[in-house]
């Protein structure tokens, strides 16, 4: 974390990616939240965004991989 800005969200590892999207927007209202399935992670290659974060969810809903900023 550099000053208040956070750029990783451990703690939602393993929770629904729309429960997930709904925690990172109600504390950063300014961020652009993004849920991929596994259909989407190898064919979504984005430039850094630093007011984006992704989600990846496997096919049930679930965040999977740690989630992040860029």
């Amino acid at each position: 974390m550099i000053g208040k800005e956070k750029f990783s969200w451990p703690e939602i590892v393993g929770t629904d990616g729309e429960v997930a999207a709904s925690i990172i927007k109600s504390k950063h209202p300014t961020l652009k939240v993004y849920i991929l399935p596994p259909v989407a992670w190898g064919t979504y290659h984005p430039m850094l965004n630093l007011n984006r974060v992704l989600l990846r969810v496997h096919e049930h809903g679930i965040v999977t991989l740690l989630p992040g900023r860029g």
